[in-house]
């Protein structure tokens, strides 16, 4: 392996390191600086690791219109559901 490739290897390392940092609530440009300056397997340990930031999941998914929350219990349901799989409650389609 020549320079050029290593280096290649280390920033696509970096992006797919930041992208699964944002997958989990965090942010993709810290994971994706941390990896790069660091080293992507020790970033990667790290977010492997780290537990899900669930409250920045939740804003992102009600951000997008995918999700919504259901009035009786606050749980994410699909904007589709008729029905909430958590508490079982009637959901009505304008219910956000």
């Amino acid at each position: 392996m020549n320079g050029f490739e290593i280096q290649f290897f280390w920033v696509v390392a970096s992006l797919i390191i930041g992208a699964w940092s944002y997958n989990k609530g965090g942010s993709f440009i810290a994971g994706f600086a941390f990896s790069l300056l660091l080293s992507p397997p020790i970033a990667a340990l790290i977010v492997a690791v780290r537990k899900p930031i669930t409250s920045e999941i939740e804003k992102r998914e009600l951000a997008k219109g995918s999700m919504k929350k259901c009035p009786a219990c606050a749980e994410l349901i699909r904007v589709e559901a008729t029905k909430c799989r958590f508490c079982g409650e009637k959901v009505s389609e304008q219910a956000s």
